[in-house]
């Protein structure tokens, strides 16, 4: 009878045991999920904030091609960064602006004359130059200034500001004749500019009405002596 009863409280202290394990292990295996858990959460929010950085961070670095390119790329209607044609150009503004300063508007009373006109060139007082050039006469109504601003240039209507120059027809090409130079003359032709300055657009302020612009003037034949 003691026997049996010895038995019977070996029984329960066993099943007390496996309980308390059973307990326990269920106990880590929660922790272990939650764990799991957090670190999945942490590593999607890491992952989000790493793809919305690294956009960022492209979007500073590399500029879309398309707008890059729109942007800086060189057209037939801006020749050597002059641009006579605009979508955006503000003429009604303009012209309220030169209504309303009537100085303004006597700088502007002669420039058109001051320009040569092309058929009324005497023949005779143009001699061949080395450099094959194309001459040109532009009304620019925007332009980089000196500092690499862009500038609205006053040139609508009567209010015109002309620049008369001459092209390169090969900037860095061989000079005209060069079969007659000595051997060591190195001659090619090269595009020269000078400072232009032009009646801007500053909105209405009218202290500020002038600025300096980088402009083509002539192009000449460079000689170079190397030495052998």
């Amino acid at each position: 009878m003691r026997s049996l009863a010895v038995l019977l409280a070996l029984m329960m202290i066993l099943t007390r045991l496996n309980g308390s394990h059973s307990r326990s292990q269920s106990h880590h295996f929660s922790q272990f999920r939650n764990t799991t858990r957090l670190r999945n959460v942490t590593n999607t929010a890491n992952s989000k904030y790493k793809s919305e950085h690294q956009e960022t961070y492209m979007g500073m670095a590399f500029p879309d091609p398309t707008m890059q390119s729109r942007r800086y790329k060189k057209t037939e209607s801006c020749p050597e960064g002059l641009c006579e044609y605009t979508d955006d150009y503000p003429m009604d503004i303009i012209e309220n602006f030169l209504e309303s300063t009537p100085k303004l508007k006597e700088y502007f009373n002669g420039l058109v004359n001051n320009l040569p006109d092309i058929n009324n060139r005497d023949p005779f007082a143009e001699e061949e130059t080395l450099c094959s050039v194309t001459k040109k006469t532009v009304f620019p109504k925007k332009a980089l200034n000196l500092n690499k601003e862009e500038k609205t240039i006053i040139n609508q209507g009567p209010y015109k500001q002309g620049i008369e120059y001459d092209l390169c027809g090969t900037d860095g090409g061989t000079c005209k004749y060069t079969e007659n130079f000595p051997e060591n003359m190195q001659a090619t032709c090269k595009q020269k500019y000078n400072v232009r300055r032009l009646m801007v657009y500053n909105g209405n302020d009218t202290n500020r009405v002038f600025d300096d612009f980088r402009v083509p003037s002539c192009c000449v034949c460079m000689i170079k002596t190397t030495v052998h």
